[in-house]
């Protein structure tokens, strides 16, 4: 009985295999294109599965030299092969060994059907053997130019990038989905054909390998952003610490590790995100005076200081807000995170000590409102 039941079993892989042999034949094999590339169109979808590394083969005729390089589906109908370096003249010889070609698509139910039938849809190409020449006069590459020389993206999102090949006859193509990338940190960016993600905050680099020739690198900046504002990026701490006044990448007058806290780490004490956080910059930026001036020349310090403790008094009023302690709390975390180290505590010191003994006149309520950097009302 066993043996019987063996018998049945091959009797029917045979005919399954020669049920997906039936028709073998070039006649979906749609063109042969040779020159920068080698593309081999067919008019059904190849089956991916059956793409071996050594399905492709391209030979120089008279050295018998292998040419290194890379298959790759261009599209589900059309085989690609790229050169890891351009040919050079002469004739060459390409082998193309047997795939599948998909002729429909089955849903299987069980795992017999699917064990024993799942080349029912699909056929097996003839092995390709095809001879062409490369001409002197074929032109060649020059470099490789991206369509941007830096590029900022935010956080989460994707974007398209572009590469093309300059020619030395001064044609250029777009060979972007043909290209190696190479990313200096694939932590922050991932590159797949021309869609660019962006993965987390930070900087790197982009460049592109075609033909054995490389592109020049390209910056990318990931940034964040939050309420519609684009944070700076996350300064080093070593090097923000190491001067007194920091590190001002986007140069408005704010220590970046102190703007990227307000945005996304300050407590919010009454309830209106926006405001506090542009009272804060505003609060931010006069305490970065006091570093940069601690002599308080003419009261230009004095003046921006008391103009953000103002603003602060205008949105108390104007939202009728009034939680007790809130504005001094708030001003000892701005503090506390403005002068965080020994050298900056000192010289705001330095300046506080500009004002004793000093009388001020305070400004009247309704007049406070003027002295907001920005229009807090709208926010």
């Amino acid at each position: 009985m066993f043996h019987v039941f063996i018998k049945i079993t091959l009797f029917i892989v045979l005919a399954v295999s020669l049920h997906a042999d039936r028709g073998l034949s070039q006649t979906h094999l749609l063109s042969i294109s040779t020159g920068k590339n080698v593309e081999i169109s067919f008019d059904l979808p190849i089956v991916q599965s059956s793409l071996k590394k050594d399905t492709l083969e391209l030979k120089k005729v008279d050295s018998h030299k292998g040419v290194q390089g890379k298959s790759t589906l261009k599209d589900e109908n059309t085989l690609l092969f790229t050169p890891s370096e351009e040919l050079l003249e002469g004739s060459y010889e390409l082998h193309v060994k047997p795939m599948k070609l998909q002729t429909c698509v089955q849903e299987y139910d069980n795992w017999f059907k699917k064990f024993f039938f799942r080349d029912k849809c699909s056929i097996t190409t003839k092995p390709i053997h095809h001879r062409f020449t490369i001409d002197v006069n074929q032109p060649k590459i020059v470099s490789l130019d991206f369509n941007q020389t830096a590029l900022s993206i935010k956080e989460a999102e994707k974007t398209t990038v572009k590469i093309y090949a300059l020619y030395d006859d001064n044609s250029t193509t777009d060979v972007t989905q043909d290209v190696e990338w190479i990313v200096g940190d694939n932590t922050i960016i991932a590159v797949v054909k021309e869609k660019l993600s962006a993965l987390r905050e930070g900087t790197t680099t982009l460049q592109a390998l075609y033909s054995g020739i490389k592109s020049q690198e390209i910056k990318i900046t990931v940034y964040k952003e939050i309420n519609g504002y684009i944070l700076p990026l996350e300064p080093d701490k070593a090097l923000n610490n190491s001067t007194l006044l920091g590190i001002d990448a986007n140069n408005n007058g704010v220590r970046d590790d102190v703007e990227r806290w307000i945005f996304l780490e300050m407590e919010i004490y009454n309830g209106y995100e926006k405001i506090e956080q542009a009272i804060a910059m505003q609060t931010a930026k006069a305490f970065q005076m006091t570093l940069k001036d601690p002599t308080n020349k003419d009261d230009k310090v004095e003046i921006a200081m008391n103009a953000a403790h103002d603003c602060w008094n205008w949105y108390d009023y104007s939202k009728q807000s009034h939680v007790f302690g809130s504005h001094g709390k708030f001003g000892r975390a701005l503090k506390d995170k403005s002068f965080n180290t020994k050298d900056r505590l000192k010289t705001y010191w330095e300046y506080d000590n500009t004002l004793r003994g000093r009388i001020f006149t305070s400004t009247p309520t309704l007049q406070t409102q003027t002295q907001c950097e920005i229009s807090i009302d709208g926010l």
